[in-house]
């Protein structure tokens, strides 16, 4: 699938936005810190600790460390925003990438 992603770095945070076509199935990483999840627009049904739960943004809500996701986009696309704290503002993609987000 063609997802893109964006990376923000603002003081203290740093968001990836990822845009998923219709239709696409996926599975992100899993979290290696919490973080806000931002999802504003689409509908997308998702893994969450209470089942799989239907969500349709504009909304936000909180990611757990440890959280892995699996998501299920249906007729519009989902952009879909990570917010992570980053209070050293690490700017290096690839070092915000490992020690903000993943897990692996």
């Amino acid at each position: 699938a063609d997802i893109v992603t964006e990376h923000t770095f603002l003081p203290n945070v740093y968001e990836r936005k990822i845009t998923i076509p219709p239709w696409v199935v996926l599975t992100g990483a899993a979290h290696k810190t919490p973080c806000r999840v931002r999802l504003e627009s689409g509908t997308i049904a998702v893994n969450t600790n209470d089942g799989v739960k239907t969500l349709t943004g504009p909304c936000e809500f909180k990611a757990e460390a440890g959280m892995q996701r699996a998501g299920r986009v249906f007729q519009d696309q989902v952009v879909w925003v990570d917010i992570y704290p980053n209070p050293d503002n690490i700017t290096d993609l690839r070092y915000a990438r490992r020690s903000l987000c993943r897990t692996s």
